[in-house]
C-alpha cells in the first residue's frame, strides 16, 4: 500500500515532529541565470520551477546577525566587484553571471 502524498506544510510538520513523511522536504533557490537557462531548455513560460521539478514551496526569513561592520567596495570592474562584508570578510561578486562569491 502506498503512502499518500503530503503537502509541503504536512511534510515539514512531520519532519519537525520526528515523524515519518512521504519523503524529505526538497527546496532550492536557483540563480536568475539558472532559471533563464531552464526556460531556454524547455521550462514552460510562467511555470514555477518548484512545481515543474516537484520541489517543496518554502520561504525563509533572513535575519542579519552579523557584527554589522561597514560594507565597502574595494574594486569594481564590468564583470565583478570586490567588497568587504558586514562579517568582515572580503568577497568577489560576479556582476554578469550567477555564482558563489569567491
Amino acid at each position: 500500500m502506498s503512502r499518500p502524498t503530503l503537502t509541503t506544510r504536512e511534510r515539514f510538520q512531520r519532519i519537525f515532529e520526528h515523524r515519518e513523511a512521504d519523503r524529505i522536504p526538497i527546496v532550492d533557490s536557483p540563480w536568475r541565470s539558472t532559471l533563464a537557462r531552464w526556460q531556454r531548455e524547455g521550462l514552460p513560460e510562467g511555470m514555477d520551477y518548484r512545481d515543474y521539478f516537484d520541489l517543496d514551496h518554502a520561504s525563509a526569513i533572513w535575519v542579519d546577525n552579523s557584527p554589522r561592520l561597514p560594507v565597502r567596495v574595494l574594486e569594481r570592474t564590468d564583470e565583478y566587484e570586490i567588497r568587504t562584508t558586514s562579517w568582515g570578510t572580503t568577497e568577489k561578486h560576479w556582476l554578469t553571471r550567477g555564482g558563489v562569491p569567491e
